[in-house]
């Protein structure tokens, strides 16, 4: 449970470092009828993420209906509304069950995608996506290419420990604070924050 929030997941697909925070504060990233803890912060870290889901499944009682290391193969849609979906098991079995509704969830964080650039480079080419702790960049000089969250997060890391950190960005942004009179911003106006949603 938990998926890409678990740091090091054991499918080898998430991308989360260690210093990683919720870019979306806690009230407005719970669940309407799972309120995180009081106690997290206001921009909770992955493993409190993991811990909050793992508690969301537990409190509603659907940890049996999840069936992990198991693959879809297979979505077709049948006469009468009704969906034939094939799964494979880890040991390569097949079975088909059939089902009123099928929601895709495939995310977009589990494969990396590198950018092509002209020219050449000798030194080490890191994609964010593979980026866990500073300190191999110690005392080194780092660019990061790409002002989404991930690259200012990591960018802000590496600056702690790198010679020095430069970050690279295709055309002007908008950097946005976290708090505003320290309140978290999405909670205060959340309408603002998506005029400027990319």
């Amino acid at each position: 449970v938990g998926g890409l929030w678990r740091y090091d997941n054991d499918n080898g697909m998430s991308a989360i470092y260690r210093s990683l925070q919720i870019n979306t504060s806690r009230d407005m990233t719970s669940f309407a009828d799972f309120p995180m803890p009081a106690d997290y912060p206001d921009f909770p870290r992955h493993e409190q993420i993991c811990d909050y889901l793992e508690r969301y499944v537990d409190r509603f009682g659907f940890r049996e209906r999840i069936q992990f290391r198991t693959s879809v193969e297979r979505v077709e849609p049948e006469p009468g509304g009704t969906f034939a979906v094939t799964f494979c098991s880890g040991d390569g079995v097949e079975e088909t069950r059939r089902y009123r509704h099928v929601l895709v969830a495939s995310g977009h964080h589990w494969l990396p995608r590198m950018p092509e650039f002209r020219g050449s480079f000798s030194g080490r080419i890191l994609h964010s996506h593979d980026y866990r702790v500073p300190e191999a960049f110690a005392g080194k000089r780092v660019l990061v290419v790409g002002m989404g969250n991930s690259g200012c997060d990591i960018a802000c890391d590496l600056a702690r420990v790198a010679d020095r950190t430069a970050l690279s960005t295709r055309r002007g942004a908008h950097v946005i604070p976290k708090y505003l009179f320290g309140v978290p911003l999405d909670t205060v106006c959340p309408e603002f924050l998506w005029r400027f949603a990319p």
